[in-house]
């Protein structure tokens, strides 16, 4: 016969199975608090590759209207112009294909190799897909620019 529990204390059917297991959240909840995940990101040493990544970008952007300034003002303008349609349709495929890493990676959690394959896959075919309508934005980028150029006064 079980015993009868204290009033003041819950009794829950996880808690008596694990007899004796910590459940996951406190666990994880004392490896942060314990130091163990610093001390784990100093030893992998990823600061200086996530600090830096932002200012290879930006030295990059800032590269591209250095060298089309020696063109001209509309080749700077024009090079503005095709960035943002470039990033326009670049953002919302990223958008969109960004889930299939935070899908894979809870699958691999998991250890469920199929469902990693299964994400991975649906992740390629979402690109495809997206990469038509993408390529047709850039690609008639010009038109799309000519057609929505209003006169300063126009409103």
């Amino acid at each position: 016969m079980a015993e009868a529990p204290n009033p003041g204390q819950r009794v829950h059917e996880k808690d008596s199975r694990k007899k004796g297991r910590e459940s996951r959240p406190r666990a994880l909840a004392k490896w942060v608090a314990g130091g163990q995940l610093t001390d784990e990101l100093l030893a992998t040493n990823t600061r200086p590759p996530i600090a830096l990544t932002p200012v290879g970008q930006i030295a990059m952007m800032a590269t591209d209207p250095a060298w089309i300034g020696h063109i001209g003002t509309e080749a700077v303008a024009a090079a503005a112009l095709a960035g943002m349609i470039l990033s326009v349709g670049v953002t919302f495929a990223a958008g969109v294909i960004s889930a299939v890493g935070r899908l894979a990676a809870q699958a691999c959690g998991a250890a469920d190799g199929a469902l990693v394959r299964r994400s991975v896959r649906m992740g390629l075919w979402a690109a495809i897909l997206l990469w038509a309508p993408v390529m047709v934005l850039q690609l008639h980028g010009e038109q799309i620019c000519l057609r929505s150029h209003r006169r300063p006064g126009d409103v």
